[in-house]
């Protein structure tokens, strides 16, 4: 993973607040379904604008930290 940086992809926009509700309830759902889904829609949230921040604290994790991992997984599987 020393190969894939999650500061190279960089959201074009921010999003708007409100527009956080929905990303955490897709971000849910998706984590629902697979590991791999839920990876897959945290980068897709944060490549929309979401921070990732915002969206811990949505989830109610205490840091952003496994949100970036999740998005460092799922841009590895696309380069791999």
């Amino acid at each position: 993973m020393q190969d894939v940086s999650v500061s190279k992809v960089r959201p074009r926009v921010r999003a708007k607040s409100e527009e956080l509700i929905g990303a955490t309830q897709r971000v849910k759902e998706a984590k629902a379904k697979s590991v791999d889904a839920y990876h897959d829609q945290l980068a897709a949230e944060y490549e929309s604008g979401i921070p990732l921040a915002n969206l811990a604290r949505s989830l109610s994790l205490s840091s952003a930290a496994p949100l970036y991992y999740g998005v460092q997984r799922s841009i590895q599987r696309r380069v791999e």
